[in-house]
């Protein structure tokens, strides 16, 4: 049984789009078999997959985040911007040099503050203005991490995702998420990933941030997806975050 959500509404305060549901499902092993199977095209055994969702633009989404091996591992996290993990191992937890947490302090593209940036700029009240509102290839993750037919969605692309599809928060394997189903029944799963902030790494199993690779309601902010038991987020977040990353591919 799959959860309909009504269309987005937005908060003018707070430039938020939401979308709210009541009801959750755990998937068991009897209804995953009866859930729209996810469909693989176009993908060889050494390639990253994706599924073709039916959506208006076409656009394909990958069955896993990057640093995943399946669509219920969580993968790595990336503040916006960034191609690289500030860790170099999460178990035991190692740092990468000159890394120390995900913070202003650590960001690469700014001079250690919110009002520093020094790429993708639009108000000199933030650092250095160069009008760069959406990532180039050489800072989108998925492009520098899967090769040229990836990138980061933009948050338009996720906005199609959110309106377009059904989302039924589940578990699979263990694994809290969201199930979301296209209008041609093929399904992704977006796990509840948490996120990193300065050396934490909060709300796993609770909630999920996914990366757009648009920038922000202000220039030290990026668009994001927010995800968890109750609702979906359309919001941004400042810059440093360690966030999940879905690509996509056209």
């Amino acid at each position: 049984m799959q959860t309909v959500l009504p269309t987005p509404t937005t908060d003018s305060q707070d430039n938020q789009t939401e979308i709210k549901t009541n009801k959750a499902q755990t998937i068991t092993r009897s209804n995953l078999l009866r859930m729209p199977a996810v469909t693989i095209e176009g993908a060889a055994a050494d390639e990253h997959q994706y599924v073709d969702l039916g959506l208006t633009s076409g656009l394909k989404w990958a069955t896993c985040n990057i640093g995943a091996g399946a669509p219920e591992e969580y993968g790595d996290y990336f503040a916006w911007a960034e191609t690289e993990p500030y860790y170099s191992s999460l178990a035991p937890l190692a740092w990468k040099n000159g890394k120390t947490g995900y913070s202003w302090g650590t960001y690469t593209w700014c001079e250690g503050s919110y009002n520093t940036q020094t790429k993708y700029c639009v108000s000199n009240s933030f650092g250095i203005v160069d009008n760069k509102t959406l990532l180039e290839a050489e800072d989108d993750a998925a492009y520098v991490n899967w090769g040229s037919s990836w990138r980061m969605p933009t948050d338009d692309e996720w906005t199609e995702l959110m309106t377009e599809c059904d989302w039924t928060w589940t578990t699979l394997n263990g694994v809290n998420g969201r199930l979301v189903t296209g209008p041609n029944h093929n399904s992704i799963f977006l796990p509840a990933a948490g996120s990193w902030f300065e050396t934490d790494l909060e709300d796993t199993g609770a909630v999920g941030l996914y990366w757009s690779s648009s920038l922000g309601t202000t220039s030290d902010y990026g668009w994001c997806t927010s995800l968890d038991w109750y609702s979906l987020f359309h919001t941004s977040y400042c810059r440093f975050f360690g966030q999940s990353i879905r690509p996509v591919k056209d």
